[in-house]
């Protein structure tokens, strides 16, 4: 079989799997300059030391293919390698010395991809010897310990480079003579010592991505990033710098797309207007100390579609906006924002709007907002409206959760009925009395239901409907002041995470009763006043929370599904059953404040459980 002419092997995304022997026909093939490998399954086998026959190849790329094992000193042996991807390949270790070899014969090298790749061996120092070739070098979660070298950031070459999650790596940053074409630049989840960015990051002329997050970061963000005007991805989140942001260069910049500089320690005002940004399409502002109003140009600008501005210290107003931009996305949650709401219904993009825990009042106008995912209005004094539309017949097709939790209702909201989306409904801590089980009839996504503080509250099926809701996994009626199981809801077959404490449900938890849903896995009916426990139906809850009822008699042992056991605070007498130790899940149990008495069992007195026993 003629095999010398084949110079090129493309075998990526090809569901191949099982080992590579070294005696495979693939090693025949010694005039291959190229051979990609990638996003196969290999996993089983180790990368053979025949790979070094390759001695042709210029571009080698076995990324994301499961190899495993020491690479072979052997793999320095391809010297005319200008692409080396080894990426992704989690069980795959680079020694110390085959890594120094390896960069001492690729003297031609281009690209070195080595993320993933075990490396917690290597050297960092090793890295100056890399080629002066060297357009693109990436490494991610490589367990690389000690000082990274600084010059390797003035590689001349050197366009892109990434460094990421070495958690126990130290990086210092060029603080003067830093020049070099770089384009894309990310440094994030390290140990970066220098503690501050230096100002001479802004000579990076030719940077259009720039990530710098989770690296803990301090000082001020440098104003020289306003000469970075090829930018169009800034990532500086997660880090402690402080002081205020460098609005005139940064948020002029006019190539920008993407700006984050959430989870810092920001603070001052944003500013009044703004000349760039004509491509801006992402601002994350979040989690820091920004202060006063909240600008219109921020709701105008010709491509933004998301802006997250929540837990700041915003006091507002909202300033009044004629022209509106695209906003997909609106995060104002967690502020100090004061004044009336303003038009929302004018973005008709709108998916995500958050306004909660704010001081916002007034009328909230739903009728365009058709595209709209999920609201949050929490916290805040606001009335629902429509203005050209039926509310009783109008519905949001799209909205999958909503939050009016604290916003003083009095009643359930019409609009709820027939938003046929809703999987999450928070009406928590209002003023709702009233709850009818036809308010659910179309509701038929829901799967997370919050009624929990609004007391008193009467839940009821006056129309005698047969409510089916397929997907409820999760209901919190607690501290509504019922008395009452409400049957229609706590016996939904979904239904897994059911929480009616402290209420006023009385009387006994027997053999027989229809109240409960044959899936619960946690239910909690703490503070109430039951006074029997005679049998437990949940064939399988694992949390059971009885505490501070009346519950008298002896001791009845929980299903053996159980994980924590919780029935402090009652009048129990006699012993605790030796049938607990057959409870294998058990891991906390709490009979604290009881009158119980007589020997503990051995299993309870070993530590295999941790014990909260008073008796």
């Amino acid at each position: 079989m003629e095999t010398g002419n084949v110079i090129g092997l493309d075998l990526s995304f090809s569901c191949l799997g099982g080992t590579i022997p070294s005696n495979s026909t693939l090693f025949h093939l010694h005039h291959l300059q190229e051979l990609n490998l990638a996003h196969n399954d290999f996993s089983s086998s180790q990368l053979a030391s025949t790979f070094g026959q390759f001695t042709n190849l210029t571009h080698l790329n076995i990324s994301k293919s499961g190899f495993t094992g020491t690479a072979p000193l052997q793999i320095s042996h391809l010297s005319k390698l200008l692409s080396l991807d080894l990426s992704y390949n989690y069980d795959l270790l680079i020694e110390g010395h085959v890594f120094e070899k390896l960069l001492g014969s690729l003297t031609q090298l281009q690209q070195l991809l080595l993320d993933g790749v075990n490396l917690s061996s290597v050297v960092p120092t090793s890295f100056l010897n890399i080629s002066s070739y060297i357009t693109t070098l990436t490494l991610a979660g490589n367990e690389l310990q000690g000082k990274f070298p600084v010059d390797v950031f003035r590689f001349p070459w050197l366009q892109k480079f990434s460094l990421i999650d070495n958690f126990e790596l130290e990086v210092n940053f060029p603080k003067s003579n830093w020049s070099s074409p770089l384009r894309s630049l990310v440094v994030s989840n390290v140990n970066a010592s220098l503690g501050e960015v230096p100002d001479s990051i802004g000579n990076l002329r030719s940077l259009e991505v720039l990530d710098l997050s989770s690296s803990n970061l301090k000082g001020s963000i440098p104003a020289s990033l306003g000469n970075l005007t090829q930018l169009f991805y800034l990532q500086l989140a997660n880090n402690q710098f402080s002081g205020r942001l460098p609005f005139s260069a940064i948020f002029n910049l006019t190539q920008i797309e993407s700006l984050d500089f959430s989870s810092n320690n920001l603070e001052g005002p944003l500013a009044p207007h703004v000349n760039g940004l004509s491509r801006l399409r992402e601002l994350r502002l979040y989690s820091n100390f920004l202060s006063g109003k909240i600008p219109s140009w921020l709701f105008s600008l010709p491509t933004l579609a998301e802006l997250w501005l929540s837990n700041n210290k915003l006091t507002g107003p909202i300033e009044q906006f004629d022209e509106v931009g695209p906003l997909e996305w609106v995060d104002l949650g967690n502020n100090e924002i004061n004044g009336p709401i303003p038009s929302f219904s004018k973005f008709v993009n709108l998916t995500h709007l958050d306004l909660s825990s704010n001081k916002l009042n007034g009328i909230f106008d739903l009728s365009n907002l058709t595209k709209l995912e999920s609201l949050s209005l929490s916290n805040a004094a606001v009335v629902l409206s429509f203005t050209n539309r039926s509310n009783g017949n109008y519905s949001f097709p799209n909205i999958g959760w909503l939050n009016l939790s604290s916003c003083n209702l009095s009643e359930f909201p019409d609009v709820v009925r027939n938003l046929q989306a809703l999987s999450i409904l928070d009406l928590s801590y209002n003023r709702i009395e009233m709850i009818e089980a036809d308010m659910f009839l179309k509701l038929q996504s829901l799967s997370y239901l919050d009624l929990s503080s609004n007391s008193p509250l009467t839940v009821r099926n006056k129309s005698n409907v047969d409510l089916v809701l397929p997907y409820l996994a999760e209901l919190n009626l607690s501290s509504c002041n019922i008395s009452k199981v409400p049957i229609f809801l706590t016996s939904q077959d979904s239904l897994m995470d059911l929480d009616l404490s402290n209420n006023l449900i009385q009387g006994k938890i027997s053999e027989g009763t229809t109240e409960w849903g044959k899936n619960i896995v946690s239910i909690n009916l703490e503070k109430n006043y039951l006074t029997v426990a005679e049998y437990y139906q949940w064939t399988k809850v694992e949390v059971l929370n009885l505490r501070s009822n009346l519950l008298e008699g002896p001791l009845l042992v929980p299903p053996h599904t159980i994980h924590f056991f919780l029935i402090s605070k009652n009048k129990l007498i006699g012993k605790i059953p030796s049938s607990i130790c057959n409870s294998e899940s058990l891991e906390i149990l709490d009979l604290s404040n009881n009158n119980l008495s007589g020997a503990i069992p051995e299993c309870l007195v070993s530590g295999d459980i941790k014990l909260h026993l008073v008796t």
